[in-house]
C-alpha cells in the first residue's frame, strides 16, 4: 500500500511526485540501514529529508539543518557549521550541491574552521566528479566519505569512497563502486 509520496529532484528531467509503498520504505530502510552501518552513539546531520526516516527506525538522532530543503543550496553556511560544532554532529547525509557550498565556504576562510572533521559524510543525488572530490577532502579534513548512487525508486544501488573519484584517470568515466549486495 502507499506509504507517501515524495517529490524527485527532476536531475533526469522534470521533478515528479515518487510513490513510495510501505514494502519499498522497508527494503530501503534494511538496505540502507546495513549500508550506512551508522551507530546508535552518531548524530547525523541529515540534508536529505527522506533519512530522517530511516534515523528514527535505526534509534540515531537526527539534527536537521537550518536550510529550505526545497532550496538545498540556499542556506548561511555558518550556521549549518555552527550546527555541526554545537550538536557534535559524527555523521552527515546530503546532496554533492550542499556539501560544495559548505567546503566553498570553508576554504574560502570565511569560517574560524580550516576543515571540519565529523566521521562520516555520505553523498548523493548527483555526480560527484573529481574537482569537487578533491574540494571535499580539502574541507572536510580526515572524514571519510562515501558517494552514494541510487535513483529514488531503488536506492542505494552502489557507493564508493571519495578516494577512488580523486584517484580516478580523466577519460574513464566516473567510478560509482559495486553494488550494494540486496
Amino acid at each position: 500500500d502507499e506509504a507517501l509520496i515524495t517529490l524527485t529532484t527532476g536531475t533526469t528531467g522534470l521533478p515528479k511526485g515518487a510513490n513510495r509503498t510501505h514494502g519499498l520504505l522497508w527494503n530501503q530502510f534494511r538496505i540502507i540501514g546495513n549500508h550506512l552501518n551508522m551507530q546508535l552513539d552518531d548524530v547525523d546531520l541529515t540534508a536529505l529529508p527522506i533519512f530522517v526516516f530511516n534515523n528514527l527506525g535505526l534509534g540515531i538522532t537526527s539534527v536537521l539543518p537550518i536550510f529550505d530543503a526545497a532550496k538545498p543550496t540556499v542556506f548561511d553556511e555558518d550556521k549549518i557549521i555552527h550546527q555541526i560544532f554545537d550538536c557534535k554532529i559524527t555523521t552527515s547525509i546530503g546532496s554533492p550541491a550542499f556539501f560544495e557550498k559548505i567546503a566553498d565556504h570553508v576554504l574560502a576562510g570565511k569560517s574560524k574552521h580550516n576543515s571540519i572533521s565529523i566521521r562520516k559524510i555520505f553523498t548523493g543525488g548527483a555526480p560527484v566528479f573529481k574537482p569537487l572530490a578533491k574540494k571535499l577532502r580539502k574541507a572536510f579534513g580526515d572524514t571519510e566519505i562515501e558517494v552514494v548512487y541510487g535513483c529514488t525508486e531503488a536506492e542505494p544501488i552502489s557507493g564508493t569512497p571519495l578516494e577512488s573519484i580523486i584517484k580516478n584517470i580523466a577519460g574513464t568515466g566516473l567510478p560509482v563502486g559495486p553494488p550494494v549486495p540486496q
